[in-house]
């Protein structure tokens, strides 16, 4: 049942993602349109919709460990963490997936894969901050936490600039 549920907050994840993205980016006017031209405004562009990806999930998570949902009270195995990550990680690309191809008329399965192994790769650092046994996972703004989070930011930053400028 975890397992399943956690896929479905990975698409509602997604969901409010997108939605935040779209409502930020309109907002802020960002572009993503100038083309493979490297400059600030679509670094800080690519930098949000990084930042908003993964705080979503991270509160997300942290919402899930401290709900009735979830009561594990002993702490996860690595190999559960693990499942936890794939299933959650894939209930989050599935979205973005199916709007990149709905944006994209190439039916390439490439770029599928690298979102999805990026989710599932960013999600596995936001479980082991929010659903570890440890104290400091009980609270959001821990400085352990923190710094799982500004990671998986900054592995999601990554990730867009290669993508984006095609590096």
């Amino acid at each position: 049942m975890s397992f399943i549920l956690l896929f479905v907050f990975g698409l509602l994840t997604s969901s409010l993602a997108l939605l935040s993205e779209f409502l930020i980016i309109s907002i802020l006017s960002l572009s993503l349109n100038f083309g493979n031209i490297f400059s600030l405004s679509i670094l800080f562009s690519l930098f949000i919709l990084a930042s908003i990806e993964e705080l979503m999930k991270g509160v997300l998570l942290f919402r899930y460990r401290n709900g009735a949902i979830f009561r594990k009270k002993a702490p996860l195995s690595r190999l559960t963490k693990i499942v936890y990550a794939l299933f959650f990680g894939i209930g989050f690309s599935l979205l973005e997936g199916l709007f990149s191809f709905q944006t994209d008329t190439t039916l390439s399965l490439l770029p599928f894969l690298q979102t999805t192994l990026l989710h599932i790769g960013t999600s596995a650092l936001l479980i082991e901050a929010f659903l570890s046994s440890e104290q400091e996972a009980t609270t959001l703004f821990s400085r352990r936490n923190v710094w799982y989070v500004s990671s998986a930011i900054g592995i999601h930053l990554l990730f867009n600039i290669i993508v984006f400028f095609q590096v």
